[in-house]
């Protein structure tokens, strides 16, 4: 294989298990061992930089159907904005979908299986009709109808569940193991798929990267995945250093936050509850690795109220951008903390509110 799987705690490297570690049963994560080369010839961003990838799945990377997404400067300002929403299904989650697909196939899987708050189940449901991949949705009952309906337009099997996304993830894994089923969002390949957010930032920036990347924290698996892909290009030597990585949450749910800013370990969120349904988990799976990443890139970390997120949503229209609610919290850190130099990750549209 091209890759070793680790764990990301202990670092105990797995032969074949791909969800937990068989020592400490911490997250695993991929290390690749390719010769590094950039394609600079190539528009798809995953045949550009497909030897930061596990190389058995080069041949599927050319059947990405999203372009790099848009960067926008906001008005009068050195604020940038990624609208990570333009994409196949309107929301950043294609990145992972894709990748995460394309292992299931590679691993011969007969299909595969979520546990999401709606944004991860529309990019893998309008991607496995795309590939005519089996695809099986488990979903919190009080999910936004938009995405619900997202979801079942492409043929998808939804199951809607009574609680919240932490209540929903042992019955994936479980629905998953039982039915050789793919588990996306839990397993060492879903941090791969969002390097490529750090690679089309390099693209539009060059080594004049914003100070600031602000990015929404849910389980934390986004903000490390963006952090791999910077230091995919420092080793490459393409850059030097990694910008500060901000992560946003809201102060209704926000464990990683909280272990930030009490220098603690990750305390779980009993049945969170905010508008921010995007980002509402309790019991975030890497946010233990978010916080070493924010160490690491000398970032920091925030959370706001329903009130502050409900301005940063406002503040956006008038910039004439629609973000989801979760993606409005990137905002935020301008409006109240007074950043400037920083770049905003909209991972999802307005319209999923």
């Amino acid at each position: 294989m091209s890759y070793k799987i680790r764990c990301t705690s202990c670092r105990h490297s797995e032969e074949k298990n791909i969800v937990c570690c068989s020592l400490c049963a911490g997250a695993l994560e991929v290390e690749n061992k390719n010769s590094i080369y950039i394609n600079s010839q190539e528009k798809n961003i995953f045949l550009k930089y497909q030897y930061f990838y596990p190389r058995e799945i080069c041949g599927i990377l050319k059947t990405y159907p999203n372009s790099s997404t848009p960067i926008i400067k906001l008005r009068n300002s050195h604020i940038f904005a990624k609208l990570d929403y333009c994409t196949f299904s309107a929301s950043s989650k294609d990145r992972e979908a894709f990748i995460e697909i394309a292992m299931a196939r590679k691993l011969g899987y007969r299909g595969i299986a979520v546990a999401s708050t709606g944004n991860m189940g529309a990019a893998l449901a309008s991607l496995c009709a795309m590939f005519k991949f089996p695809c099986y949705i488990f979903i919190p009952v009080d999910t936004s109808k938009i995405k619900i309906r997202q979801i079942k337009q492409f043929g998808a099997a939804v199951k809607k569940i009574a609680g919240n996304y932490d209540d929903i993830v042992p019955m994936v894994k479980k629905y998953a193991k039982n039915n050789n089923l793919f588990l996306a969002s839990l397993q060492a390949f879903r941090f791969e798929g969002y390097k490529t957010i750090a690679y089309e930032i390099f693209d539009a920036f060059g080594n004049h990267l914003p100070k600031n990347i602000i990015v929404p924290l849910g389980d934390g698996t986004t903000y490390v995945g963006i952090w791999k892909g910077f230091n995919d290009l420092i080793t490459a030597g393409l850059i030097k250093k990694c910008p500060s990585l901000i992560g946003v949450q809201a102060t209704q749910c926000s464990p990683i936050v909280r272990a930030y800013v009490n220098n603690t370990n990750i305390k779980t969120v009993q049945k969170p509850k905010t508008l921010a349904k995007a980002i509402r988990i309790g019991n975030p799976l890497d946010g233990e690795y978010a916080l070493r990443v924010a160490k690491t890139t000398h970032g920091r970390m925030f959370s706001y109220s329903e009130a502050e997120i409900l301005k940063g949503h406002k503040a956006l229209l008038n910039l004439g951008i629609n973000a989801e609610y979760a993606s409005a919290l990137t905002y935020c850190p301008v409006l109240f903390n007074h950043f400037n130099n920083s770049l905003l990750l909209i991972t999802g549209s307005g319209f999923k509110n």
